[in-house]
C-alpha cells in the first residue's frame, strides 16, 4: 500500500482532519469494512487516531496483491494491488464534498515489480463494472483454458 503524507497544511494540532465542533461539518464514522477502523472517531463523540488511519482521506479494504503482471504482453513486470475505497470525509464541509462520489470503489494500484513506491497507474470502478469485469474475466479465462469442439470446424481448440 502507498504510504501518504499529512497535508501540508493540518487543519488540527490533533491530525490532518478539520475539528467537528458542531453540524456544519460532517462527522464521518468511516467505513465498517476499513482495514482502518481502529483510527476511527468514537460513534459519539471524538476525533481519528491520525496514526490508526493510512492514508488519512480513504477508508481501505485488505488488499490483495498479484504479481506477474506486465505492461502490454511482454513489458517489464508490475505489481497490481486490488483493493476498495471510499473517501473518508471526517471534519469536511458538505459543500467540499459534493462532487465526490462516497460509494464504496474497487481499486487497482501498479506498483514496479519488487518496489514499494506506487506507479502512474491507479483507477478504479463503481462495485457493479468491477463485478462485471470479473465475471467477463472469469468467462474469458474459461474459454481459452478449456478446449472444446469448434462448432464450424468440427475440429477441437
Amino acid at each position: 500500500m502507498a504510504e501518504t503524507t499529512q497535508p501540508r497544511n493540518w487543519p488540527s494540532p490533533r491530525g490532518p482532519w478539520p475539528e467537528v465542533t458542531d453540524l456544519s461539518r460532517l462527522f464521518d464514522h468511516g467505513a465498517w469494512w476499513c482495514a482502518n477502523r481502529p483510527g476511527h472517531p468514537d460513534p459519539e463523540d471524538g476525533y481519528p487516531d491520525a496514526e490508526g488511519h493510512t492514508p488519512w482521506d480513504e477508508c481501505r479494504s485488505i488488499a490483495g496483491s498479484f504479481a506477474g503482471v506486465r505492461t502490454g504482453l511482454t513489458g517489464p513486470p508490475l505489481e497490481v494491488e486490488v483493493y476498495v475505497a471510499a473517501p473518508f470525509r471526517f471534519g469536511r464541509l458538505p459543500a467540499e464534498v459534493t462532487d465526490v462520489p462516497a460509494s464504496p470503489r474497487v481499486v487497482f494500484e501498479c506498483y514496479s515489480d519488487g518496489g514499494s513506491e506506487p506507479g502512474e497507474l491507479r483507477f478504479s470502478l463503481a462495485l457493479g463494472e468491477a463485478l462485471r469485469l470479473a465475471r467477463r474475466l472469469e468467462h474469458l479465462v474459461d474459454e481459452v483454458s478449456y478446449p472444446h469442439r469448434s462448432p464450424d470446424l468440427g475440429n477441437t481448440r
